[in-house]
């Protein structure tokens, strides 16, 4: 049967012994919106446009260098899936057009698609529609909107680690070269709380794998206190003008305790016997920890009291009493208390000291 496009045409029910009941005619339009006209003597059929489900469950996220799309497959409709469309805009609620079409993703189970083409501080909308074997689409996936941002790391980039004590002083900077990847994060091995034994480091984790260890140490060489710090990382990049750097920050959080059995680990006079002054040399658990010393007489009289801290130590006395006066020749005991302000744990020794002339 022959039927001329554009005018009702009653569809015979067999097309070369073919069932036609999911057929129908194709209407041609020029780009004028004109109909257009097949071959003389030709009829075209095509499917009913019965559409795939959309894409489900559909994710963005953002890693180091792309935004990373996912979804499950669609259910196709009378026809085959042949693949995926991605659509993105730059604001949330653009229709897909051929202008947002992104990348066509070949594959009924395909379902999932790496967008590279992205810039640090980029706002980027995203969905995906199910394409079957005529290319009708499904309806779109719902919209996932991101903010791209990247530490572009090239090679002669510094690395400035500074930690921060809770006034805001800054206590401490370690700086390194680096050529590696880009650094979205940094974290501290363990979490943002770390109890620190003497000799160990602490282990900040930057997001592409760098490690950068803390002593817990100032700058001077004394252990840091316990308490919270914050820790910023600064990549210095090359202006590529040749003018200067760019600076890019990330950071976080530290809570740090120093680890101990005992407060007050080790604690020691000298010399002794002493006539004109004495050290006392202290090792503590916290190092920050404070610290009161008292001197008795043999008979129990208080000649002496003084209150410090760890990072005094070692700590000297000039063997005068609370009057000023030079101890006489003697006997004297030494009570050493320490008390850790963070924890509140208490410790205390004593000591013998001899006084000669």
């Amino acid at each position: 049967m022959l039927c001329t496009i554009g005018l009702a045409c009653a569809l015979v029910s067999t097309v070369q012994g073919a069932d036609i009941t999911n057929w129908a005619i194709v209407h041609y339009r020029n780009e004028s919106g004109s109909m257009m006209v097949p071959a003389t003597g030709s009829v075209v059929f095509t499917r009913n446009a019965t559409q795939p489900s959309p894409p489900s469950d559909f994710l963005a996220s953002v890693t180091d260098t792309a935004v990373v799309l996912s979804w499950t497959p669609s259910v196709p409709g009378v026809n085959a899936l042949s693949g995926y469309n991605v659509y993105r805009a730059t604001y949330s609620g653009s229709a897909p057009s051929a202008a947002t079409l992104l990348a066509g993703v070949p594959g009924a189970t395909a379902s999932r698609y790496s967008d590279s083409a992205v810039e640090t501080g980029g706002n980027y909308c995203y969905v995906v529609r199910a394409v079957d074997d005529l290319s009708i689409e499904s309806a779109s996936s719902s919209e996932r909107c991101v903010q791209f941002h990247s530490i572009s790391v090239p090679p002669a980039a510094s690395l400035i680690l500074s930690v921060y004590d809770s006034s805001g002083r800054k206590i401490r900077t370690i700086t390194q070269g680096y050529s590696g990847e880009a650094v979205t994060s940094i974290s501290i091995e363990g979490g943002g709380s770390v109890r620190l034994k003497p000799g160990e480091n602490v282990r900040i984790l930057l997001s592409e794998g760098t490690v950068i260890t803390w002593d817990g140490r100032d700058e001077k060489g004394a252990p840091v206190d316990n308490g919270v710090y914050a820790i910023q990382l600064v990549v210095e990049i090359p202006d590529p003008s040749g003018t200067g750097v760019v600076r890019k920050y990330v950071s976080t959080e530290l809570t740090l305790a120093w680890a101990y059995e005992k407060l007050i680990v080790s604690s020691v006079l000298v010399p002794n016997p002493a006539r004109d002054a004495v050290w006392l040399k202290l090792s503590l658990g916290a190092p920050g920890a404070d610290v009161e010393i008292r001197v008795y007489s043999v008979s129990g009289e208080l000649v002496y009291k003084q209150k410090t801290t760890g990072y005094e130590s070692p700590y000297r006395w000039d063997l005068r009493n609370r009057s000023g006066s030079k101890l006489a020749q003697g006997l004297y005991v030494v009570v050493i208390e320490a008390r850790d302000r963070v924890t509140g744990n208490y410790d205390r020794r004593t000591l013998k000291l001899a006084v000669g002339d």
